[in-house]
């Protein structure tokens, strides 16, 4: 085996390395900007998924037992949802 030059390796590895970061910085710079794709409001997504569906409507029977139905939300921001409105989409989709 021949002798490897310390010296050489380390620069061979910063090369290497500034390749990599290279690489990795293009991907990112070239990355999705999110043009023509339509942003759905996340209740929509657990409307449709069955699983989810079935626990919203657990949670809407249990908070309208208990009188609190239009306090809760669901999530929060922009985004949030009155859990009224939840049962009433539940209602409307079946």
């Amino acid at each position: 085996m021949p002798y490897k030059d310390p010296i050489k390796a380390r620069e061979a590895s910063k090369e290497r390395m500034k390749r990599y970061r290279e690489q990795q910085q293009g991907v990112t710079r070239q990355g999705v900007t999110g043009e023509g794709v339509t942003r759905y409001r996340p209740i929509l997504y657990a409307l449709t998924d069955p699983n989810k569906r079935q626990k919203l409507k657990r949670i809407c029977e249990s908070l309208a037992r208990h009188n609190v139905l239009g306090e809760v939300w669901f999530g929060c921001g922009v985004d949030s949802t009155n859990m009224e409105e939840i049962a009433e989409l539940l209602t409307a989709f079946r």
